[in-house]
């Protein structure tokens, strides 16, 4: 049986969640995508009539196939898709003018893109899937929408975005844009949602509104940024048969990454509980925050903030909790991520854009492999510009080669490039003089000469091969020595 088939995706939802420096406003915008699809879609497709919405209880079951009073039923969501089924070519496109309606009136500033087909047919359901995503990705590449007001000359800015100020906020005393006020207004709503999927592991802590609640404001004060995603996910998902396959894998993928995120809450509140334990790490926390801040979970990946203390270390156990979860293809899992440390008040924006191409310089080298976890990272204690392969080509140049050895793989510790190999230099590098380690960062980036002669001044590092076969991991140890303690690498499962 053929059925109409509406494909329905979020594009450039990096700029709607995190354009601004307030975390207030990125929780906000990253609740309204999570639940877009939730609500307004529902109530979108309640007004062309009767449908299921049945697709996670009962997903053997494809109702719309013999049930004749059901005009429409929800495929799958998951990943920021959303696959609907028509029996009516004209019920698809009303849906489209409905659903595309409330998000414009609603969530001004959030984009949507749809696909169409009017000969899906589920007795070729891969081909069909893929002519799906092929007609959605046309339309994201061609059309253009405008999603907010247009701004005027002779319109009052908004003091937060680049849009006009048309919403009065609160008690008066501001007017911000329509595309802030609708983020601010959901902030509230995200926490409870947050909570309520976390309390267990929360125990007395709560999830903070600030980054200066994450990380305690000073001169010293970072955060990291970190953004982790699934290895090969779309391949897996292109490889379900039929949408029984497919509902079932999108289901036990993103329980998959529930269940890590909850492994990882977990233990950090008995970190964060032991009082002497965080002295010695030299965090501080602010009341009774957490000093973790998930911003999106969903499908097969995660973007959260933390101390810039535990950015490292939160990554570390988020995938090795992720990697143990079963899903319903029985294939492994395996992730990738990556780790931006910046001062507190740095633009949030950057600091994302970092964390995400550190995840896809760390899936550039899990792609060598199968099933391998890797993560990279870097630590900027002012600013930075261009690209990550500009500031490696930069700020890591030496005359030996490049100095920063990563990404790190995650899930052996035997492997030549393993965190724990990592670990073991920071160990070492602990019980040295810290005067001379400091030496030693600048004199990494200088000749061999120069370094052969440090070593023979310093009795500490006469053994040492510092460089071997153009690389080092010296240099990336010492820059993250202040932000991984020796103490949290044994901390986990």
């Amino acid at each position: 049986m053929k059925v109409t088939a509406v494909l329905i995706d979020t594009p450039s939802i990096q700029n709607y969640i995190f354009s601004s420096n307030r975390l207030k406003v990125n929780i906000g915008a990253s609740h309204i995508v999570k639940t877009i699809f939730e609500e307004p879609l529902i109530y979108a497709l309640n007004t062309i009539g009767t449908g299921k919405n049945e697709w996670k209880n009962n997903p053997d079951n494809i109702l719309i196939l013999n049930n004749p009073e059901i005009k429409w039923e929800i495929g799958y969501i998951g990943g920021g898709n959303a696959l609907i089924f028509f029996k009516n070519p004209d019920d698809a496109k009303k849906f489209i003018q409905n659903f595309s309606k409330e998000i414009l009136i609603n969530y001004p500033g959030l984009n949507l893109a749809f696909g169409i087909s009017d000969d899906f047919d589920f007795n070729q359901f891969s081909e069909s899937i893929k002519s799906l995503h092929k007609k959605l990705q046309k339309n994201k590449n061609s059309i253009q929408p405008r999603n907010a007001l247009t701004k005027f000359g002779f319109t009052l800015d908004c003091s937060e975005s680049n849009e006009s100020a048309e919403k009065e906020f609160k008690d008066g005393s501001d007017y911000i844009s329509s595309v802030l006020f609708a983020k601010l207004n959901k902030v509230e709503e995200a926490n409870v949602t947050l909570k309520n999927l976390l309390s267990e592991e929360l125990n007395s802590f709560q999830f903070p509104f600030e980054f200066e609640k994450i990380s305690p404001e000073n001169e010293q004060s970072y955060i990291a940024v970190v953004h982790i995603d699934g290895n090969s996910m779309g391949k897996r998902f292109a490889q379900s048969k039929d949408l029984n396959l497919l509902r079932k894998l999108s289901k036990s993928v993103e329980e998959a990454t529930i269940n890590a995120t909850k492994e990882t809450v977990k233990q950090l509140v008995k970190l964060v509980s032991d009082k002497e334990k965080l002295k010695k790490l030299g965090i501080s926390i602010s009341e009774n925050y957490l000093p973790f801040r998930p911003l999106i979970i969903g499908g097969d990946d995660i973007t959260f903030v933390c101390h810039g203390k535990l950015g490292i270390y939160t990554a570390k156990i988020f995938i090795k909790n992720f990697i143990k979860q079963k899903v319903s293809d029985e294939k492994p899992l395996s992730a990738c991520g990556g780790i931006a440390i910046v001062k507190t008040k740095f633009p949030f924006f950057k600091a994302y854009q970092l964390a995400e191409e550190l995840t896809k310089s760390s899936k550039k080298e899990s792609r060598k492999y199968e099933n391998y976890s890797f993560i990279d990272f870097h630590i900027s204690s002012g600013g930075f510009s261009g690209s990550w392969e500009d500031i490696k080509d930069n700020y890591y140049a030496a005359v030996e080669g490049n100095a920063h050895f990563g990404p790190y793989r995650i899930d052996n510790d035997n492997h030549d490039k393993s965190l724990k190999k990592l670990e073991d230099k920071i160990s070492y590098l602990n019980n040295k003089p810290k005067n001379k380690v400091l030496k030693l960062r600048e004199t990494l980036l200088k000749s061999i000469e120069e370094i052969e002669r440090f070593n023979s001044e310093n009795e500490e590092f006469k053994k040492i091969r510092f460089w071997e076969n153009k690389t080092t991991i010296y240099f990336d140890a010492i820059e993250v020595m202040d932000f991984y303690h020796q103490n949290l690498f044994n901390e986990q499962n």
